[in-house]
């Protein structure tokens, strides 16, 4: 008598494909869906810039139309940006309308389009991004502030610039952690960043970033916080081929003011320390 049972390396059958053929389609689909939002990404771009180019044209006679202008541009490319790369924004809590400042947890260079499309913001920037290509022109084209920590020299410029711009009624955003991380913990908040607001008696409020993505994609720490030395080209490709990426922004309740900066910083830390939840 023969055995009629099947062994576990039996051929599949046409119901049931090759699990090889299963990867290799979803690694079609994967760059199918990177090529797709990168390609939507540099539409919006492209469109917001030519808008900026012929507002600014049409509003030449008066600044102040200028500034609001590119106010609503930097919102809504924020906005369409998300959508482009299939980011979904889910918002806890409330920005206070008492707020001058916002400080964050930093986790990459997606924190820019989630934060930005939250409010009327200006970024505060380390100086090299300026000079990024393509990033550092269109970075100016929306009033970030460059900070050469080093050159404190510079200080006057840069507090007249942020001056300038919460009189504009912009909100200043800036990531005292001075760096991205992997999203794991918090890394100490820099009090020098915060010596404007310390300064002047600004209110500032806190809020925490935290992304996750779809079963069966990466992890978020290694392709949605950029970090360490993580090359640019390969995290981009890898951020854009899962299939979701949602983006929780949480805001502390209150803002805070401390002539100290030293202790507003802590302060501030312990806020975004309350509603962090770590990547991993």
């Amino acid at each position: 008598m023969t055995d009629s049972t099947t062994t576990s390396d039996a051929a599949p059958t046409a119901a049931e494909p090759r699990r090889d053929v299963i990867h290799a389609r979803s690694g079609v689909l994967a760059k199918a869906r990177a090529i797709r939002r990168a390609l939507a990404m540099v539409l919006v771009t492209v469109l917001t810039c030519i808008a900026w180019m012929l507002g600014a044209t049409c509003l030449f006679w008066s600044r102040e139309r200028r500034h609001a202008w590119r106010r609503v541009l930097m919102r809504q490319w924020c906005r369409f940006g998300c959508v482009a790369l299939g980011v979904r924004v889910t918002v806890r809590g409330a920005l206070p309308k008492d707020a001058q400042y916002l400080v964050a947890n930093h986790l990459g260079y997606l924190d820019i389009l989630v934060l930005g499309s939250q409010a009327n913001a200006a970024f505060v920037s380390r100086a090299d991004v300026e000079h990024w290509p393509g990033i550092g022109w269109l970075a100016k084209q929306f009033d970030t502030v460059f900070l050469e920590r080093s050159k404190k020299r510079d200080l006057p410029a840069v507090n007249a610039g942020l001056k300038e711009r919460l009189e504009r009624g912009e909100i200043i955003v800036m990531f005292p952690e001075g760096t991205s991380s992997s999203g794991e913990g918090l890394l100490p908040f820099r009090s020098p960043l915060l010596g404007p607001p310390a300064e002047h008696g600004s209110a500032v409020a806190a809020a925490c970033l935290r992304y996750t993505t779809g079963t069966g994609d990466p992890d978020p720490m290694h392709c949605v916080a950029w970090w360490g030395d993580m090359e640019f080209a390969p995290h981009a490709s890898a951020m854009l081929s899962v299939s979701r990426i949602d983006a929780v922004v949480a805001f502390a309740p209150a803002a805070r003011r401390d002539s100290d900066r030293k202790q507003l910083a802590a302060a501030l830390q312990q806020d975004v320390a309350q509603l962090f939840d770590s990547l991993r």
